[in-house]
Formats: structure tokens, C-alpha cells, sequence
């Protein structure tokens, strides 16, 4: 395993080459990070240290507790279209040549796992470049990124490439030729980041299986109806294919993966049982729960990520309108 780009570009580099290269392969995969992330790297560190680093810094990462600290997977990618502007030259009155602007990084990929429901997940970063940035997973599970330095030059670590535009496209309709197909464009915004403070961590392993087994599921939580005496029923799904929890992961449906939220106090409140009916889960209130008053607002969403992976072993969170509210009765 090796890190390239250890050297500061600004400050000069020989040209010998090593026996064994480094050749980046067709870009698979990318990780949207927040745009203040990095990663610590420490040279000195044994390849297997810097193996196992990266793979810790990229499981907290997209496994977070919290949505604005967290980075997301997007790919598999099935395609690459290289939509690269050449650099802009001008000519002077003699003759001579003068760059005026550096090439421009359009890329662009195709990817069809997950089908309509990821890429609507895909689809809701539309636009949000100065949020996020990018990092790079190769065929060989190569990651890139862009180099980070200290105040003298030193080298730091990585973080992601700097973006000016973040756009999935809308979809494309199949057709009797072709499947369905859902794209989405990045425009880099620094091409400096991508040459000369380009960043590849070699890492020798599966990185793309690596990171796909880290994928949290956006799970709905839906009321059957209004409470009736202290007792409320809820459909609870995955929204990526509408699978029935209750049926397929029994082992969710216990009160320490839900947290139950007076909304008008913001307090929380206990119930007392909860239980599989059919495809339904029932959830038994306490009305003498100081917390709970007559003609307010329950809501129902899933606990933290981690409190919840520690349950099933598994990554689920309801977030947004994904969450269940009910109003409580005397």
C-alpha cells in the first residue's frame, strides 16, 4: 500500500520512476463528504495502520448519528463519460501562447443499482456544492481525494475534490433497447486538486464492498389510523422497495429502537409495550406518563443509528416526513 502524493508540488519533485507504479483505474464509486472533512495521515504509519485507519475514519463517517456530519455512497457506477474542457489559450501579437484557464473537470457517470428509489435518495443532493465534496473509489480500491498540508507545507492528510456543480440528472425513460438510466454529473472547481495536490491511497482491498456495507435504510413509520385508547398501530417499511419490517426484521420492533417525543413539550415519553400484529406493530401508552397529555402530538421515529445498529446489526434511520405522528387521546 502506498500514499501518493506526499510532496507538495509547489515545492519542486525529481522525475525518477518507481519499478512499481501506481496507475489509477476507472473511477466506481464516489463518497459525497462534508466539506470540512479530512482525514489524518501519518506517513510513518504501517501500510496495514494506514489501511485500517481509513476504513475507521470512512465507517464513522458514513455511519454518523448525525445527518450533517455524515458522508454518502453513490454508485456502483456502470459508466464514465469523460466531458473534460481543454484548457483556454490566447494569442498575443507575436504569436505567443498564454494559458487563460486551466482544463475543466466534467464528469459524469451512470449508475443503475438501487433502481428508482436510490436515485431519488441521489437525486435530493442535487445542487449542494458547498456542502459537500467528493472523494473517489477505483476498480482497484484505490481512494483519491485532494492532499492537505500544514502551515509549512508538510503534508496532513486527505480530503475530498472541491466541486462547482453537483447535478443527477432527471431520469431517462428504457426504451426497448436500453434500461432505465439515471446519471449524475460533477464539475471539479479547483483542477489543481486533481493534478498537482491529487491525493491516491493504495489500498489493495475492496473498498467499493467496503462502503456499500455501510449504507443506512430510510425507514418509514406510517399510523393506521388515529390512537384508540392509549394504543396506537403503525406500518413500518423500508423506502427503498417498500419492505414490511415487521415482517422481514422482527428483531426492530422493540421500544429501545424507537424514541417517543411529546412535540409540543419535546419531552420524551415511555410506553409501556409494543408488540407485531400481522404486517402491523402495536404500541401500548401509559396515560399516567407525566409526560403525556390528552389533544397533544406523539411522534414516532426511529432511535440514533448507532443505538439501533447495536439492536439488529444493521444501519436504519427515519428522518423528515419518514417519521409517525399521532395525536393522544385521554
Amino acid at each position: 500500500m502506498r500514499v501518493k502524493g506526499l510532496t507538495n508540488a509547489a515545492q519542486g519533485a525529481n522525475t525518477g520512476k518507481n519499478t512499481v507504479p501506481l496507475q489509477p483505474q476507472l473511477i466506481r464509486g464516489s463518497i459525497l463528504v462534508p466539506f470540512n472533512w479530512s482525514m489524518t495521515i501519518n506517513p510513518g504509519d504501517s501500510d496495514a495502520t494506514i489501511v485500517t485507519n481509513l476504513q475507521t475514519a470512512l465507517k464513522s463517517l458514513l455511519t454518523n448519528n448525525s445527518y450533517g456530519s455524515r458522508g454518502f455512497f453513490i454508485g456502483p457506477y456502470e459508466t464514465y463519460d469523460d466531458k473534460m474542457e481543454p484548457p483556454t489559450e490566447q494569442t498575443l501579437g507575436y504569436g505567443k501562447k498564454v494559458e487563460t484557464n486551466r482544463a475543466v473537470y466534467n464528469d459524469e457517470f451512470v449508475f443503475d443499482e438501487g433502481g428508482l428509489d436510490y436515485f431519488k435518495s441521489v437525486l435530493t443532493f442535487r445542487g449542494k456544492t458547498s456542502t459537500y465534496k467528493r472523494l473517489d473509489i477505483d476498480l482497484a480500491g484505490n481512494v483519491g481525494g485532494c492532499c492537505t498540508f500544514d502551515s509549512n507545507g508538510n503534508f496532513t492528510g486527505i480530503a475530498g475534490y472541491t466541486l462547482s456543480r453537483l447535478y443527477p440528472h432527471d431520469r431517462k425513460n428504457p426504451n426497448k433497447s436500453i434500461e432505465a438510466e439515471y446519471r449524475i454529473a460533477y464539475t471539479l472547481d479547483n483542477s489543481a486538486e486533481y493534478n498537482e495536490n491529487n491525493c491516491t491511497i493504495e489500498t489493495g482491498v475492496d473498498m467499493i464492498g467496503f462502503v456499500q456495507n455501510l449504507g443506512i435504510n430510510d425507514v418509514n413509520i406510517v399510523p393506521t389510523g388515529p390512537m384508540v385508547a392509549h394504543v396506537a398501530t403503525f406500518v413500518i417499511t423500508a423506502e427503498d422497495g417498500g419492505i414490511n419490517l415487521a415482517l422481514t426484521l422482527p428483531a426492530l420492533m422493540v421500544l429501545g429502537n424507537f424514541v417517543f417525543t411529546n412535540t409540543t413539550t419535546n419531552l420524551t415519553l415511555t410506553p409501556t409495550g409494543m408488540a407485531i400484529s400481522g404486517n402491523t406493530v402495536v404500541v401500548t401508552f401509559n396515560t399516567a406518563d407525566p409526560h403525556w397529555s390528552a389533544g397533544e402530538t406523539v411522534q414516532v421515529s426511529l432511535a440514533s443509528v448507532s443505538t439501533v445498529f447495536g439492536s439488529v446489526g444493521g444501519y436504519y434511520e427515519s428522518i423528515g416526513t419518514n417519521v409517525a405522528n399521532v395525536v393522544m387521546v385521554a
